[in-house]
């Protein structure tokens, strides 16, 4: 019961800034923020634009917990974009509106940058993301290991950080790879 008067409370702040601040649209980050602000944009006639990521397309628990605030937002949100061809797809199966569902990858636009040399490119990989069980930090030092039984100059920088960084700096030492991964 909290937690309704929280979240009403907060749209209503939210309605109040989008007011005071002229606001034309608003595109959200995640699926789920969409949801949780689709009232108070509608209500103040402010167009709105879903980014969906991962998690908020993929998770049970967030779709069963989400279902009808998906099918809300999926009705009268203007748009939807998703990171993928897969998830555009997946939303849609959804009950995203296939003509409101956009594909707009994350990635470089790779006219503005060079490429760049490997084989005079010292042998260093970095890897950024959460530490976090989906993205499997520890499975990044395991296969790690194996490039540096085939490459001793090979080096590993990990950027993130979460719930299992500690655990992924134990599986470092524990496999003697100190001197050539560096947690950040």
């Amino acid at each position: 019961a909290d937690s309704d008067l929280e979240r009403k409370l907060a749209q209503a702040a939210f309605g109040k800034w989008l007011v005071r601040n002229r606001i034309d649209a608003v595109m959200s980050e995640y699926g789920v923020v969409g949801a949780d602000i689709l009232d108070p944009c509608r209500h103040h006639n402010v167009p709105l634009i879903a980014h969906f990521h991962g998690y908020d397309a993929h998770s049970h628990a967030v779709l069963e917990e989400y279902k009808e605030r998906y099918e809300q937002l999926f009705e009268h949100a203007q748009a939807f974009i998703a990171v993928s061809k897969h998830m555009r797809d997946h939303l849609i199966s959804l009950g995203a509106p296939p003509e409101k569902t956009h594909w707009n990858p994350c990635g470089v636009e790779t006219s503005v940058f060079t490429a760049g040399n490997p084989a005079e490119a010292p042998p260093v990989f970095v890897s950024v993301g959460r530490f976090v069980d989906k993205k499997a930090p520890y499975l990044v030092i395991l296969a790690f290991q194996k490039v540096w039984q085939l490459c001793p100059d090979a080096r590993l920088v990990m950027i993130g950080e979460g719930p299992l960084h500690d655990v992924t700096s134990q599986l470092v030492r524990a496999l003697g790879l100190e001197s050539c991964v560096e947690l950040l």
